[in-house]
Formats: C-alpha cells, structure tokens, sequence
C-alpha cells in the first residue's frame, strides 16, 4: 500500500547528530583527521609476524590476525560511518498511499479509497521541485521536514520530526471474537483447520497474476471475500469512540501452536467501516464503502524461523510458540464508528508458496505426501496474550 522515497538511515543520524554528547564529537574529530594523526600506523599494513597480538604501548588495541593495527583500523572505518552520517543529514524519509512507483503517476486514489486531490503531484510540486530547485538552483530553503507521510483515514500530508511516531499499544485478541485493549485475564485459544489443498487466495479468484490490475492494489483489497472461509480467524473491536491514529510499524506478537511440524502464519490489521458508511460524492461510479474490510498491514511468518532465520528448524507438534515480527510502517487513522480487526490464517496463496506443514529442508523439494492438514491455534490471554502492537500517536 505504502511506497517509500528513502530508506529511514537519515532517523538514526538525526538523533546522532543531534543529541552526540562533547566526546562523542571529539572522537568523530580524531577519525575524520586520521590520515594526519602522526605515528598512527597504515591500517592496510600486514604484518604476519605481528598477528594476534595483545595490547601494547606500540599496539594499544593489539593487532588481527595479518598483524594489523587494530587502532589504526578502527580510527579509519570510523571515517566511514561519519561521512555517511554527514550526508545522512540531507536525507528526508517520504511515505505515500501510492502502489510501487506510483508517485510518478497520479495519485488521486488507491484501490477503494479516494483521496481529496492529487497525492502523488502534491508530493512532485509541493516537496521535490522545491528541495531539488534549493540545492541545485540556489533557490530559497524549502525547509524540507525530515518525516513526511500521508495520513490515510484522515487523507492529510502530516510532518514529522521522527519516525516512528507511535507508542507501542497493544490491542489484545480475547473470547468470542473479541479484539480490545484490555489485557484478558483467562488464557484460551481458538482453532481452525489449514489445509494446503485449499489454500487461502490472496485477492478474490480468479486469480490471474500477468494481470496488473490484480497485484498492483492487493494490499487494499476489502477483505469480506475470506470473511466466510473456517480457515481464517478474526477478531473485531467495538466501535471506537474516538480516533486512534498509528504511525510507524504494528509488531504481531503471536502465540501459535500447530499439529504440524511446520506453518505459516499470516496476520491482517484492517480497517473495518461501518455499515452504514455513506458513499462519499467523489466516490463516482465507485461501489460503497458501508462495511469495507480495509487492510491497512499484511505480513506473512515463517513458523520455522521462530527461534533463528539462520538455523530454521522444525516445529513441535503442539507446543505452543510465541512468534514476533512487524507489519508494514503506516500512517492511518482508524475514525469513531469504525472496527479495528485482526485476521489470522496459515496461506496467501499464490503470492506465497504452499506450507507442506510438515517440516522439509528445502519446501522447493516437498513430495505431494508432505502437503498435510493441520489443526492451528491461536492463543490468547493469561500468559499467551496474543496481540498487536500498535503504534498509537498520542
């Protein structure tokens, strides 16, 4: 859904910059100067005789293992990290409600949802001419903000010093179908049954992937079309009572058990309108949005991955495991009256290859014997309290 201008290396150098304490100065002085420092040794220089030595008056840090000094080596790498962290200060941090390279077409929608002008243009002539017309053309300041995202929800561009904004928040999955923000005491789990056959589709069949209709907009495609399916569990909150506005990263904190020795894990954060949602004039020919499922993060988990994305190993049939990872970053504002969801299923197909949901070493090499059923569950509460974490601007 989000398309990203730069990468967020600019946030780490910020804070460096700004908040470095008088020796954190001093040191970045003495690595920008080391070419001039006298008696400091050639970091390139090897010396075999020399290799792995301890500290020393000649050698203060000691040497590696071609006999090199370690000082002198860590002195000039540091240069490096400075000089990147100078140019880094240029460096702005750019979200749009664009699909990939959409902020070189038009940006007046995306999907279901319509914006109130030209979001892509906006960015073009309100953002870029004037950044590229200062340092290129000595024109005036645009005084570029370091964080600039589109507010989806409230369809705003909003500036920011930071990112990400949020403080964590989690939102808890509990009994009957229930997503609150209230931790629930009793641990309990729910269970569906996944079966690779039958895989959950990725956008409503059928599905014809040379098609760029379909794959351009599937991170907002309404979600109602697996409402249906016993393989997909949700939660749903009340209706809020007031706005709850996120920015940054929700972080699923999942505690999952399976039959199997292997699993997916697919979680969902989705925006739910209300029914009586009125179609806004600008929605055009457009179908209403009473009732959308709007999906403001998708990410899909490895269950063999759980302890290492190094050494993935096979999962324990019926243990219950706690997995962690992000959604995408986002800035939205879920309005009074809507619903927040969370969706959990095992596939996403085609997008995502089958699980055999019996451990192989390689999935690529999986014989038809090992494409199996599975019975899931996902628990909650007590000290399995599933739930994610979302980055709530206070």
């Amino acid at each position: 859904m989000l398309a990203r201008w730069v990468d967020s290396h600019y946030l780490n150098i910020k804070m460096m910059t700004m908040e470095a304490p008088c020796g954190t100065s001093s040191t970045a002085l003495v690595t920008l100067l080391a070419p001039w420092i006298p008696g400091l040794p050639d970091p390139n220089v090897a010396d075999f005789a020399l290799g792995v030595t301890p500290p020393s008056l000649a050698h203060p840090f000691g040497t590696d293992l071609l006999g090199r000094d370690m000082l002198a080596r860590t002195i000039y790498g540091g240069r490096i990290s400075i000089l990147v962290g100078l140019v880094g200060t240029l460096v702005s941090l750019v979200i749009g409600p664009w699909r990939h390279s959409g902020a070189n077409h038009y940006g007046y929608e995306m999907g279901s949802l319509t914006f109130t002008g030209d979001t892509a243009r906006e960015w073009r002539v309100q953002y870029v001419k004037p950044f590229f017309d200062h340092w290129l053309k000595d024109g005036p300041d645009p005084h570029t903000p370091p964080v600039l995202t589109y507010a989806t929800g409230v369809n705003k561009w909003e500036s920011s010093e930071r990112w990400p904004m949020g403080t964590a928040t989690p939102i808890y999955l509990a009994a009957n179908g229930a997503a609150t923000f209230e931790r629930p005491s009793e641990t309990e789990h729910y269970e569906y049954v996944s079966d690779p056959a039958h895989p959950v589709p990725f956008i409503p069949r059928p599905i014809d992937m040379s098609d760029p209709m379909q794959w351009k907009y599937w991170l907002v495609q309404d979600q109602r079309f697996v409402s249906d399916r016993p393989d997909v569990a949700a939660w749903k909150s009340a209706p809020l009572d007031k706005p709850v506005h996120i920015m940054g990263a929700p972080e699923v904190d999942l505690f999952a058990s399976t039959t199997g020795t292997d699993s997916d894990w697919v979680v969902k954060l989705i925006d739910v309108y209300p029914n009586d949602t009125p179609e806004p004039a600008s929605q055009g020919a457009k179908p209403t949005m009473a009732g959308l499922e709007l999906p403001i993060g998708i990410e899909i988990f490895r269950g063999r991955y759980v302890k290492s994305f190094a050494a993935p190993a096979a999962l324990k049939a019926g243990r219950v495991e706690h997995y962690r990872w992000t959604l995408p970053n986002v800035n939205h504002v879920f309005l009074p009256g809507h619903r927040i969801m969370v969706q959990v299923q095992s596939s996403l197909f085609p997008l995502y290859d089958r699980n055999p949901q019996t451990y192989v070493e390689n999935i690529m090499y999986a014989r038809p014997a090992d494409y199996k059923k599975a019975t899931q569950s996902i628990w909650f509460g007590g000290n399995s309290a599933s739930a994610v974490q979302l980055p709530v601007v206070r």
